[in-house]
């Protein structure tokens, strides 16, 4: 969310304007203006908020990260939602800590071990009703292509901080080292003749931790079947339409090449290198200026004598 890019988008969401335009292109009704500031509001505190954060002490980021995600939680829910009214919303956020004190007063507390419980109505819930209960996810792309419509949330469900980290693609280099384990990894796709089954690569990279156990997680509910396994890879078949394949994000092989590499496609010369030289002078045949030393000479002898023996 420190993305400039991100914080240019959401901002669109801060003006009412904009906010009844796309209301109406959601549920085919134009907001009163009082209900479209309402709607915007959130989305101008959840920026301050993750403004303080960036520059803030770290023993009050976390609680000024949580303010701003509560906040564009806020504001979602009320955009995705038809004729819901701020007043309406529930007033706290519907989770509950279960057995974090006897977690943290250990000599050596296992963070990962905290857990929250869902206690009914509140930020989460409504969120995840605006939403439908989807998440959105990546599959072989740098942009959401790929819709999981997970199971509704309900009072007494339980939710584990490290479940939580082991799913987050960018923490995994430093989930795996607290605890040896994710619950994500690289997918490559090895495609076939067009409507014929293709087959994905869960890559291990030597990683033992990705084992059947983790892509039995990572493709249930996907109609990709297990084929096969090696010391490099676990291998999965299904239909070619990677829009049915878990929502990983991209993996991306980057290859160094030499430019020859380019040269029947982009055969453009390059133009001689010129930081070097003082081209342009020498091109005018003006390019006499004298040495540097007795330059600093000059400029010492002019300006510091008295000064230097």
């Amino acid at each position: 969310m420190n993305s400039t890019r991100d914080w240019e988008i959401i901002a669109n969401y801060e003006s009412f304007e904009l906010v009844k335009r796309d209301y109406f292109t959601r549920h085919g009704r134009e907001p009163n203006t009082q209900h479209a500031r309402e709607i915007a509001a959130p989305f101008s505190h959840a920026r301050s908020y993750f403004r303080s954060a960036h520059g803030a002490e770290l023993t009050v980021k976390p609680l000024l990260l949580y303010y701003g995600v509560v906040s564009l939680s806020r504001g979602l829910t009320l955009l995705l939602s038809r004729g819901l009214r701020e007043v309406a919303l529930t007033p706290n956020h519907g989770l509950s800590a279960t057995g974090w004190l006897a977690i943290v007063s250990k000599t050596k507390p296992n963070f990962a071990e905290l857990r929250v419980k869902v206690t009914g109505g509140g930020t989460l819930m409504d969120l995840s009703k605006a939403t439908e209960h989807r998440s959105l996810l990546r599959s072989g792309s740098s942009a959401v292509n790929w819709k999981e419509v997970c199971p509704p949330l309900s009072s007494g469900m339980e939710f584990g901080f490290g479940e939580l980290l082991s799913r987050i693609p960018l923490l995994q280099d430093h989930y795996v080292r607290w605890t040896n384990e994710t619950n994500c990894a690289p997918l490559e796709c090895v495609t076939g003749n067009p409507g014929e089954a293709i087959t994905l690569k869960l890559l291990r990279y030597g990683k033992n931790y990705l084992n059947q156990n983790v892509a039995a997680k990572i493709f249930d509910r996907t109609p990709y079947q297990f084929m096969s396994e090696d010391t490099d890879a676990i291998y999965y078949s299904g239909p070619s339409n990677t829009d049915d394949g878990p929502g990983l994000t991209d993996s991306i092989k980057v290859t160094s090449v030499h430019s020859d590499y380019f040269k029947d496609v982009y055969f453009a010369e390059r133009p001689p290198c010129e930081r070097l030289v003082n081209r342009k002078l020498d091109l005018r045949n003006i390019n006499i200026m004298q040495d540097w030393k007795e330059a600093l000479k000059q400029y010492i002898d002019q300006y510091y004598t008295g000064y230097l023996n």
